[in-house]
């Protein structure tokens, strides 16, 4: 059974003005569950560009995917509770994740379903959520 459905349109020059303000490093460990902090944190670059479009491309598709998911899910959570990764296949893959901080706290069932494109500048994610 279908639960909701979110999307999000994201402006990656808006993202690029987060980090240019206050850190691609405090933004990740703002929005990123503790895994999604260590694959950040693993980001790697032969040029300081390439590092800072990667932590863009990062951080940018990880924001909308969870923008999206608060709007499909019936229930609140948080930034750390969702994580984005993605299959070999390159399709994305969004969970809720471990919580340690709520523990003794069930969250329902729920799978959700998303994809990313992004093109010119611009970011869109749809998530989802099915349960029951």
């Amino acid at each position: 059974m279908i639960l909701g459905i979110g999307v999000d349109i994201l402006s990656l020059a808006r993202i690029e003005g987060v980090i240019a303000r206050r850190g691609a490093a405090r933004l990740a460990a703002r929005i990123c569950s503790a895994r999604e902090l260590a694959q950040f944190d693993e980001l790697t670059g032969g040029e300081a560009d390439t590092l800072r479009r990667a932590q863009l491309r990062f951080l940018a598709s990880r924001w909308a995917a969870k923008e999206a998911a608060y709007k499909a899910l019936p229930f609140a959570v948080g930034w750390k509770q969702l994580e984005l990764g993605y299959a070999p296949s390159g399709r994305p893959l969004l969970a809720l994740a471990a919580d340690p901080a709520a523990a003794g706290k069930q969250l329902p069932p729920v799978s959700l379903l998303a994809t990313i494109s992004h093109d010119a500048g611009v970011l869109v994610a749809a998530v989802v959520a099915q349960g029951g």
